[in-house]
């Protein structure tokens, strides 16, 4: 072969330049087409991961509204919580009391069969403390006993709850009414009340126990022969400071409610900016209804959810 034949192959550097440049151009149209979507995509997620933490958290929150005990609800004086820097941040909260079974007392006018009715307005320090039960208890193997006033108020036991209307607010107030009607009050010697802690229950009967505190007795007897058993305030407390809703149980009833009520608490939701409780109490042809607004945010991107739960009033 002759070697003057030979040729030698390769790349210009001009040519190599030209290539890198056409190279160049094709990447950013083709970045520019793909970051698009993405960006999309990623966005689309955080908002979907955002409305599942609210969702979720509301769900919950309206499972366990729907368990409460009639006008029990009460809501913190900061019923908005935000960490908008207009606004100084604070904790808020709803309580109420959950309740755990309840039926229908044997009256006096029922009569007959030689069954215990549920006694009004007589001192229960003397009078039988129990009752027949008109129909049968559900969750009798549920419900936690005890002796004293001071067991239900503690939450050692569960509570026996009649005719609650949440009326008065205060204690001062029930001891210048002489009455009260409001399960978180407890009971005293200074004003009638409506709650006992259960010292026995079947399943087709329930007793109660306040006797540490001298003379009592239940105000005043439900229209429709309703009785509650309450076995623990529950709260949900928004916390924005720390982007967080918390679930509290499992702590003593309080005349007064709190932002820190102390006992079990659990996670609920995270990256939490704001929040908003308000509670209508309606009248007792209808139902209260509890308005819940939950607002997360991440990476400067949030979703607001609003749920209203209808919830019992009528005591």
């Amino acid at each position: 072969m002759d070697r003057q034949n030979l040729r030698v192959a390769g790349f210009t550097l001009i040519e190599m330049v030209v290539v890198i440049m056409i190279s160049a151009i094709l990447a950013v149209v083709v970045g520019m087409n793909i970051s698009r979507p993405i960006e999309s995509f990623f966005d689309v997620t955080r908002r979907a991961q955002l409305v599942d933490i609210a969702e979720t958290a509301l769900q919950r929150m309206t499972r366990e509204a729907r368990l409460s005990l009639a006008n029990s609800f009460r809501i913190n004086t900061g019923a908005t919580c935000t960490t908008d820097i207009s606004t100084p941040t604070m904790l808020c909260g709803l309580e109420f009391l959950r309740t755990l079974d309840g039926g229908r007392y044997r009256a006096q006018q029922d009569g007959g069969g030689g069954g215990i009715v549920l006694n009004f307005n007589v001192n229960q320090q003397d009078a039988t403390s129990s009752f027949d039960v008109l129909g049968q208890l559900d969750n009798v193997a549920d419900i936690q006993l005890g002796s004293g006033s001071a067991d239900c108020i503690s939450g050692v036991a569960d509570c026996l709850v009649i005719f609650n209307t949440g009326q008065p607010a205060t204690v001062a107030d029930a001891i210048a009414a002489g009455i009260s009607t409001n399960a978180y009050l407890a009971a005293s010697t200074l004003y009638d009340g409506n709650i006992a802690t259960i010292s026995s229950a079947s399943t087709t009967s329930l007793g109660f126990d306040n006797s540490d505190i001298g003379t009592w007795n239940f105000g005043f007897s439900s229209p429709q022969q309703r009785f509650v058993v309450v076995d623990t305030p529950i709260s949900f407390i928004c916390d924005p400071g720390n982007g967080t809703i918390t679930r509290r149980s499992d702590y003593p009833i309080t005349a007064v409610q709190s932002t820190s009520p102390g006992g079990t608490s659990s996670l609920v939701a995270n990256h939490v900016t704001a929040c908003t409780f308000t509670y209508d109490a309606g009248a007792p042809t209808r139902s209260a209804l509890v308005t819940i607004a939950i607002t997360v945010s991440e990476e400067g991107e949030g979703v607001r959810l609003l749920q209203q739960i209808h919830v019992p009033n009528a005591p």
